[in-house]
């Protein structure tokens, strides 16, 4: 996976968006894509722009680990309903040590609907059991090895991708962040 640190670059120099913009010319919607890590890419000359602007090497701007995530899928299983426990499945491809690897994890999904401007999401994710299923216990095995390996900001990119899907799949529609509070728990065997 290759992570975008401008955020936090800028947040340690205490600089805005705006004034970056302004100082080298790169436009916000670029800056903001790098910061939120939605860009699908970058630009030399931007690279090189932000690198000579913020007096930093690539390798601090842009962070990679052999470990990659592609998000396939988030579903209620069966209905869900406001404020009770919903039963849940992810579904994911992991690329790990050369490998894809169709994963999956359960769990449960509480929400609220929104009173004034304000619902809540929690999702608490556990593996699924083996029940000597060596395909479930080599796939869980591989979760659990990939994610030791991730640092904190490659976790809540994929954190951030789930909270979208279920927010889509319970209120049907992308709501801004600041309309819900969201907390998602990890299965206790990533020891997070």
């Amino acid at each position: 996976m290759v992570r975008s640190n401008l955020a936090v670059l800028l947040a340690e120099r205490n600089l805005k968006i705006s004034k970056v913009s302004a100082d080298t010319g790169i436009s916000r919607t670029t800056l903001t894509a790098l910061t939120s890590n939605y860009s699908k890419g970058i630009q030399f000359d931007t690279l090189n722009a932000l690198c000579m602007y913020l007096k930093t090497q690539p390798e601090q701007l842009i962070s990679f680990v052999p470990v990659d995530f592609r998000l396939w899928h988030c579903n209620f299983v069966g209905n869900h309903v406001p404020y009770r426990d919903n039963q849940l499945t992810v579904d994911l491809v992991l690329y790990f040590n050369g490998k894809n690897i169709d994963c999956k994890m359960t769990g449960s999904l509480r929400y609220t609907v929104p009173k004034g401007r304000i619902g809540s999401v929690t999702i608490n994710l556990s593996l699924p059991p083996t029940t000597a299923n060596e395909t479930i216990m080599q796939s869980n095995l591989a979760l659990i090895n990939a994610f030791k390996q991730l640092p904190v900001p490659f976790l809540r990119d994929l954190e951030y991708h789930i909270q979208e899907q279920f927010v889509d799949l319970i209120y049907g529609e992308r709501l801004p962040d600041d309309d819900y509070d969201y907390k998602l728990s990890w299965p206790d065997e990533f020891a997070l």
